[in-house]
């Protein structure tokens, strides 16, 4: 009777999920920090991209192609861009 009790109350405390990825994460690569962001500064503000990265913009591509085939992977469903990695190591 007791292992039957904490198997039921086991079961109510597990937590049904509501989605397989939430709504917000989906839509990540269309609002997300890097795609808004880090994109427009890179292109359009060189001084807060340094501010930002402490590398100018030619730094940066420079780092990335030095460090881009040890960083990339290749067996996830979608994996993040060596570029979008960097930017948040360097944050």
């Amino acid at each position: 009777m007791y292992p039957q009790y904490l198997i039921s109350e086991k079961q109510k405390k597990r937590r049904k999920r509501r989605y397989k990825v939430k709504p917000i994460n989906r839509q990540r690569k269309l609002y997300g920090q890097y795609e808004k962001l880090f994109k427009n500064m890179k292109e359009n503000d060189p001084e807060q991209f340094f501010k930002y990265t402490r590398l100018s913009s030619e730094q940066f591509d420079f780092l990335l192609a030095l460090i881009d085939p040890h960083i990339k992977k290749n067996k996830s469903k979608n994996p993040l861009s060596p570029s979008h990695r960097l930017s948040i190591t360097l944050q």
